[in-house]
């Protein structure tokens, strides 16, 4: 079984996604790589099939009508609660059939891992930068669409950085607090994983497809608000998505480096 594999290194690998290029080496087997990936479409497509096209247009709509102020109404609101506690369950289930990785566990790991994920899928969704997202669509909005961000926001996103970094250390120090019993990690090679997450934390922010959202958010200001996109955003967006596996590939084998060939030393048997 090769929970932390999945949890740890998914994690610190789609950070370097954009930022590891024209690596030869090839140290991560076919296997992690395709763990790796199946857990992000999987926990992906969970989190996008729970937001129906009607709800997403309804918040657009609101969104515009506010000039980006996520102000909305008590009954869209109510509507986004729900769906936040229907997320919250559908990961915890998600991501412990994602650990089991399709194998029969003893009930005692079965167990930790409900422990575990019942903590850290509520206090990830709860490090959402929701103040970060709305002053940005009210920016952006401003500027008409284009992303050119001010001072504020800039500083803004190096204070979610400092933030996702603190709270990743605190998730890591969690897990391995709760899976104590099962993998063994001394106190250089835990330094080595709090310094590669601390890493990824800036390499994701660095690989967000702000030109993609920049012509997503034109297209749908050119539409009234409609969020049926174009062919051709949706061939960029299928583009971007499939770019991602080989990103994915040159990114772990940049993290198994980093850790000194460490992957297998986390991987529970």
């Amino acid at each position: 079984m090769k929970f932390i594999a999945v949890f740890l290194l998914a994690l610190v690998a789609v950070g370097n996604c954009g930022s590891v290029r024209n690596r030869a080496t090839r140290s991560v087997s076919q296997e992690t790589l395709d763990m790796v990936f199946d857990a992000f479409v999987y926990t992906y497509r969970t989190v996008v099939e729970n937001y129906p096209a009607d709800l997403v247009q309804e918040v657009v709509h609101e969104v515009l009508e506010n000039d980006g102020a996520f102000n909305f109404s008590p009954e869209l609101r109510a509507k986004l609660d729900d769906k936040r506690v229907e997320l919250s369950a559908k990961l915890k289930v998600v991501m412990v059939e994602i650990a089991a990785n399709g194998e029969e566990l003893p009930d005692e790991v079965t167990d930790k891992l409900h422990e575990y994920f019942d903590y850290s899928v509520d206090y990830m969704l709860s490090l959402t930068p929701f103040e970060l997202m709305e002053e940005i669509t009210k920016e952006v909005l401003a500027n008409g669409g284009a992303f050119d961000f001010s001072p504020k926001v800039l500083s803004m996103l190096e204070d979610t950085k400092a933030t996702f970094k603190d709270g990743s250390k605190k998730l890591l120090d969690y897990e391995f607090e709760v899976f104590a019993d099962l993998i063994e990690l001394d106190d250089e090679f835990r330094q080595k994983i709090y310094t590669a997450m601390d890493y990824m934390v800036d390499r994701f922010f660095d690989a967000i497809p702000w030109d993609l959202l920049e012509d997503t958010v034109y297209f749908v200001l050119s539409n009234d608000g409609s969020i049926d996109l174009s062919d051709e955003l949706w061939e960029r967006i299928e583009t971007t998505k499939d770019d991602l596996r080989e990103q994915l590939r040159e990114a772990l084998d940049y993290v198994d480096e980093l850790l000194g060939g460490g992957m297998k030393r986390v991987m529970l048997k």
